[in-house]
């Protein structure tokens, strides 16, 4: 039951992670952030260095937001190999925060926008219990939805494009080992 965290201070995103089927990988930028590797492209990791229970969050800073098409934000029950997850999204074109269901790299939302702007130094949460899934902005917990499609995998982070940045991810299954890269 680890609680795992990466500030990405290091030159390269570094063996923790792996890269999602079908995705473009992440990568660091000037040593302390992430950002996608791709423009106009879909860039998702897990964190694979560690097992977590079906229960788990992931969440993600906002460090800069460019461009109007980007989007980021965590993901929990990555399937290995799959392109399947769930993922709350920053996304500033709306501006508003989407929860996604992606099955075999198919995007379905899940219920109504969150109305948010979203802004540097914003930290998005997703969180799992069952089949409720409870998305937080800032430490406040949004309206929960619920979805049993996806039962269990890894926690990791998305992000839409290649200029949007993010920061200090976190991410644990209720443990209390800390592990930090």
């Amino acid at each position: 039951m680890p609680l795992v965290t990466d500030n990405f201070n290091r030159g390269t995103i570094g063996g923790n992670w792996t890269t999602t089927t079908g995705n473009a990988p992440l990568v660091t930028s000037g040593s302390t952030v992430v950002k996608g590797s791709a423009g106009g492209a879909n860039n998702c990791m897990r964190w694979s260095a560690d097992s977590f229970l079906d229960n788990h969050y992931a969440q993600v800073t906002l460090d800069n937001l460019n461009a109007a098409s980007d989007d980021l934000g965590p993901c929990i029950r990555i399937a290995s190999g799959a392109n399947t997850f769930y993922y709350f999204a920053a996304d500033k074109s709306v501006p508003a925060c989407r929860l996604y269901k992606v099955s075999a790299g198919t995007f379905s939302q899940l219920g109504a926008d969150y109305t948010h702007t979203p802004v540097a130094g914003t930290v998005y949460k997703l969180d799992s219990s069952g089949s409720t899934l409870t998305p937080y902005i800032n430490g406040v917990a949004q309206a929960t939805r619920s979805d049993s499609g996806i039962t269990s995998g890894w926690p990791g982070i998305f992000i839409f494009a290649s200029t949007i940045q993010g920061d200090s991810f976190e991410a644990s299954d209720g443990g209390n080992v800390e592990r930090q890269y």
